[in-house]
């Protein structure tokens, strides 16, 4: 594209008729485009999101940065150790039902072959 060119476009499309009426009368009243008048409008709802974002983002540096410290390396040790020392109580285990047809049955024995 060349300097030339026509900047790129969005087509919006309401859900709500009364949106694109409100927008019309508004931007008829400015004596702005629609088009000027929603591009004013998104970017600063989007700037108000960003300055949202950035301060939940600060505040969950804070928060973090208030957490009891801990060695990341210990923290890693100590799991494992859990992992293999206390029994899961969500084990899988196979059920005492019959295999009447013969399907956990077909299903081992492909598993067996890999």
């Amino acid at each position: 594209m060349n300097e030339s060119s026509s900047p790129p476009s969005l087509i919006l499309q309401f859900r709500n008729p009364e949106t694109h009426r409100m927008l019309r009368e508004v931007a008829e009243t400015l004596g702005v485009s629609m088009s000027e008048l929603a591009e004013v409008a998104i970017q600063q709802e989007l700037a108000g999101m960003e300055g949202n974002l950035d301060r939940k983002l600060a505040q969950t540096l804070d928060r973090l940065r208030t957490f009891p410290g801990e060695d990341p390396d210990q923290a890693a040790e100590d799991f494992a150790r859990r992992e293999v020392t206390i029994e899961d109580p969500l084990r899988a285990r196979r059920a005492g039902a019959e295999d009447a047809y013969g399907i956990g049955a077909a299903f081992a024995r492909r598993m067996e072959r890999g």
